[in-house]
């Protein structure tokens, strides 16, 4: 028994598949978060596009009235 146990310690045998699994998954996360943060960014310049216009339009209604 105590040689079994002392076989599974020595063993490496898929530590390089486990180190890539988790390598991958926070790879993964990464991408994940530099995606949202893209979209966050595009959706806060398209609105401002929006407000700016609108500010416009607005000065320029007030300016001829």
């Amino acid at each position: 028994m105590r040689a079994r146990v002392r076989n599974l310690r020595s063993d490496r045998g898929g530590s390089v598949a486990v180190l890539v699994a988790l390598g991958a998954t926070a790879l993964m996360g990464a991408a994940a978060v530099g995606i949202d943060l893209g979209m966050v960014m595009q959706a806060k310049r398209k609105a401002q596009g929006a407000v700016d216009i609108a500010a416009m339009l607005a000065a320029a209604g007030a300016g001829g009235a």
